[in-house]
């Protein structure tokens, strides 16, 4: 609300700049063509900015992240092997360590991008949800950065998902270009004015003094942008700004060292390059840190001189040198570290494992363990709304659930979720409807169950419509009060014991035979919390567990929990996997 009033005040503030500037050429060129020209250029420089903020909202809300990261020259990390061994090496090193910091920071992947053009050290996510969340690194970032300081700045990014930061640049990023786009359109009005006469016009039938009309034309809008140039970088520059600093803090939380995040910031202050792609003013403040030359008044990050200091206090440039370049890890291309990591067995990670097998490891959570009869029903249900395959990969890994600790089995959902980008839209729609009916089919149903098909769901749903989910709302806490009790008495039943197997038809009331809708429609309601209830719910779940900590399976839980309602657990009820063991191998 804040930031809308700010953007309103900036928009009336540029109106009245520009007005003031063109009424006194008015006033100095007299009589009524020159009053023309002022409501004339009044309402274009108007329109741009409304149309601008308009074009770019409904773009969003159709692609999500991907497309601001396309907006930059960003590409999606090749699905085969290149010609080129040492891309091969830095794009296999990019996805091992997004899946470590995804497993250290309980979060679903993002699609992977880089940014081949740019030299420059820098990384960013876009999004506004997980589900449609894309994250990107640079050129130079890739070829230049040792494998502790690229993990460093990708944990900072995963920060930024995590805690909403992500959510809040993408919905900020329409309203500021359109503060942008008038200087925008002056310079495609330029650029389109000095171009061969004869090439795009017919000079029998246009004047000779249009493309000189259209340079002063172009000129005056460029010239006016440059006011909501002016107002976009103040606004970005208030962003974030201190956002930075927690970003930073979680990274070294995530890594366990501080090393890694320092180095990559050394690393940058020692750097000149800055961004080239003629889009970055509009999406500065989504980086990893500057990407543009701003004077600290406008800068849209800390300077990165206490940056560093902040986790490198005895750091001072005039006795340090730059770091010499990077040599990659021959090892790189063989390594698939994250799932063996943690599971001591063979790694199944996201970049070898098909889409379809993704499918078939969210039903694996779906099919009842105990009651053989409901079993062969569910799978029969696999096998004709897919196929013999996935329905046969399903069982097989749902026999692998079972023996696998709780932390491993919500592992491998939040690395290959990432996967379901692949379907179509029609299988979306179908996979969401096989897992109704698997729930339907399963007479006992638990909270993780239920909380994944919510989460899957969900995640399917938010990849089709990215910008149309809404992640908080104005529901009063205490009118969810009978939701937050179900939900407490869920999270107390399903994990007082080992794995969740206590049905919720044991609650008995008026939720009794519908399990699968009463759960959906608590954490729909829940979902219109604000982010300050939101951390109020955890607190209270945590607090009806009756322990001085929650154990592994409870974290785990309310991790999950806290993914479907596109909030951040709080930082003091979650120990993060790594806190006694390093995620770098031995």
């Amino acid at each position: 609300m804040l930031f809308r009033c700010c953007f309103a005040l900036a928009v009336a503030l540029i109106l009245a700049l520009i007005s003031g500037a063109i009424w006194l050429i008015a006033l100095l060129f007299e009589g009524d063509r020159a009053l023309f020209a002022f409501y004339y250029l009044m309402f274009i420089v108007l329109a741009a900015m409304i149309g601008g903020c308009y074009l770019r909202y409904f773009e969003l809300r159709q692609s999500g992240g991907e497309s601001i990261i396309r907006h930059l020259g960003g590409e999606p990390l090749p699905k085969w092997t290149t010609n080129v061994p040492d891309e091969d090496m830095m794009f296999q090193r990019y996805i091992n360590i997004v899946e470590e910091m995804s497993i250290a920071s309980r979060v679903p992947m993002p699609s992977l991008f880089w940014l081949p053009q740019e030299p420059s050290i820098n990384a960013l996510v876009a999004g506004w949800t997980q589900a449609d969340a894309a994250m990107a690194v640079t050129r130079g970032a890739l070829e230049r950065l040792t494998r502790d300081e690229l993990q460093g700045v990708v944990a900072h990014e995963f920060s930024h998902l995590l805690n909403g930061d992500m959510r809040l640049n993408t919905r900020t990023s329409s309203l500021l270009f359109g503060l942008h786009s008038v200087h925008v359109y002056g310079r495609t009005v330029l650029s389109f004015a000095r171009r061969p006469f004869g090439k795009y016009q017919d000079k029998n039938t246009f004047s000779p003094i249009v493309s000189p009309l259209l340079i002063l034309f172009g000129l005056a809008l460029t010239a006016l942008g440059y006011i909501g140039r002016l107002g976009s970088r103040i606004l970005q520059a208030s962003i974030l700004r201190q956002r930075e600093y927690l970003a930073d803090a979680s990274a070294v939380q995530f890594t366990r060292s501080a090393r890694g995040l320092a180095g990559a910031l050394k690393k940058v202050y020692y750097d000149a390059a800055l961004f080239r792609s003629p889009e970055v003013e509009a999406y500065a403040y989504f980086f990893f840190t500057e990407a543009i030359d701003f004077s600290r008044l406008l800068a849209t990050h800390p300077p990165l001189i206490e940056r560093i200091r902040a986790l490198d206090s005895s750091f001072t440039p005039e006795h340090e040198q730059p770091a010499a370049s990077v040599q990659l890890d021959v090892d790189e291309l063989h390594r698939t570290l994250p799932l063996r990591f943690i599971s001591g067995q063979a790694a199944i990670t996201s970049e070898n494992f098909s889409m379809r097998e993704g499918v078939a490891l969210v039903f694996s959570y779906l099919l009842d363990g105990h009651d053989q009869n409901i079993f062969r029903q569910q799978y029969k249900l696999i096998e004709n709304d897919w196929e013999y395959d996935i329905a046969m990969q399903a069982k097989i890994m749902a026999r692998k659930n079972n023996r696998d600790a709780l932390y491993i089995r919500l592992t491998r959902l939040r690395i290959l979720l990432v996967r379901l980008h692949e379907l179509s839209v029609k299988q979306k729609e179908r996979m969401r409807k096989t897992i109704v009916d698997l729930i339907v089919a399963n007479q006992e149903v638990s909270l993780l169950e239920l909380a994944v098909a919510y989460l899957v769901r969900q995640y399917l749903m938010e990849m089709d419509k990215p910008g149309k989910t809404k992640t908080e709302g104005h529901a009063v806490y205490e009118g969810c009060r009978a939701e937050i009790d179900l939900l407490k008495k869920l999270f107390n039943e399903n994990l007082n014991s080992k794995p969740v197997h206590i049905v919720l038809d044991d609650l008995g009331s008026a939720h009794k035979g519908d399990n699968a809708r009463a759960l959906e429609a608590a954490l729909d309601c829940l979902n219109n919390l604000s982010i300050d209830d939101k951390r109020k719910l955890f607190q209270e779940l945590a607090g009806s567990v009756h322990a001085d900590f929650l154990n592994e399976d409870q974290q785990e839980i309310l991790s999950l929990i806290a993914v479907c309602l596109h909030a951040p657990p709080p930082d003091k009820m979650i120990d993060y996997p790594g806190k006694d063991i390093s995620l770098l191998p031995a």
